[in-house]
Formats: C-alpha cells, structure tokens, sequence
C-alpha cells in the first residue's frame, strides 16, 4: 500500500541525514495530514529549526488508526527508497522516530529492518519491544512509558540509572544525532516530572 506523506528537504546540507517520524494513534487518517502530522514531531511548528535546516525528514500517515506500523513495514522502506532517489539521502544516515503509537513503531520497524534505520528513538512507547534492537537507540519516556520502566528496563537491557526519579531522561545509549537535536530547543521533546511536554506547549 502506498502511505500518503509529509516531506520537507533540508535546505543546508547535501547529501542530508533523513529522519522518518512514525505518528501516533491520534493522527491517521481520515484525519487531514498538513494539519495531523505538524501537531508533533520534527515538522511542528513548535520543534526546533535545527531539524529542516539538517535533515529530510519524512512523515507517512497511516490510512487508519491503531498500533500497527508493524504491518506497513514494506510500505515505510519503500517510501524512504522513493525519497532516495530522488533527493541527495545520506544513505548511512537514515534514522526512525516516532510518538506513543508510533514510538511502538520504531521499535517494530527498527527489528524488522535493522539494514535500513542508523538508529532510533522512541518518544513515549505505549508497549514494551519483545526484545531489545540492535541499532543504537534513544527512549524518551513519559508518563505511559514510565508506568512499564522496570519492563523497559529488562527488554532493553538498561542500566537500573536509566529511568530518573521522575523519568526525566531515559537513554539506552543516545545517537548523537538525537542528543544534537535533544539539546537544541527538545526537538521531539523534553519530559519533565509531571510527564511529556512537547516544546512550545
């Protein structure tokens, strides 16, 4: 199936690092995607400009609601080829995020495809992974994630100093793309005690 998407090219930097932005539950379709795919994420009016000036990011809506970015698997790898071949892509560098539902999808595709992703971060998973992936990854977790922190803790193998008093921050071992866009502004998010805060908000 091919997914409708959002795409913004960075201006700056050729080839770029591509980011891919997994929605959650709350903005599949039907909902309208200029308006459904800017509430969150890197293409947010309220993220940080380091992300468009940097990186091609991409965003694909799902044509319906649900935990199941597991099944469009094929569907994300061949839009991010389209991409490829059209835009300057630095092939090494394409990298998967994604928010609550989505964060569940950074952790499906990131196993599924291990050859495709550099490295992952999941904002706020509503589930645990079965296992621990094999790309470097970055786990920012609010209020849901935090509810399961001792089954994260043993699914991804992490230090028990992972998850703070508060769950403020949590790394398994962060990308360095993700602390460059972290510190610039919380580019997907920064998560203060009283759970996830999205920056301008």
């Amino acid at each position: 199936m091919r997914l409708r998407y959002l795409l913004a090219v960075a201006a700056g930097k050729t080839p770029a690092p591509l980011l891919c932005f997994l929605h959650g539950y709350g903005e599949a379709a039907p909902h309208a995607i200029e308006r459904a795919l800017r509430l969150h994420g890197p293409l947010a009016p309220s993220a940080a400009a380091i992300a468009k000036r940097e990186f091609i990011i991409v965003a694909p809506q799902l044509p319906t609601a649900g935990d199941i970015w597991a099944r469009h698997a094929d569907d994300v790898r061949g839009l991010v080829a389209g991409i490829c071949v059209k835009h300057a892509v630095e092939a090494a560098s394409m990298y998967l995020t994604g928010f609550s539902f989505g964060g569940n999808g950074v952790f499906d595709l990131g196993l599924a495809q291990p050859d495709l992703w550099a490295a992952l971060w999941a904002v706020d998973p509503t589930r645990v992974p079965r296992k621990a992936p094999a790309q470097p990854l970055w786990l920012s977790a609010g209020e849901v994630a935090c509810a399961q922190k001792h089954e994260f803790r043993r699914a991804l193998r992490m230090a028990r100093s992972a998850f703070t008093a508060g769950c403020c921050s949590v790394c398994a071992s962060a990308p360095p793309w993700a602390s460059r866009l972290a510190r610039a502004d919380h580019f997907l998010g920064s998560l203060p005690a009283g759970g996830l805060h999205w920056p301008g908000k």
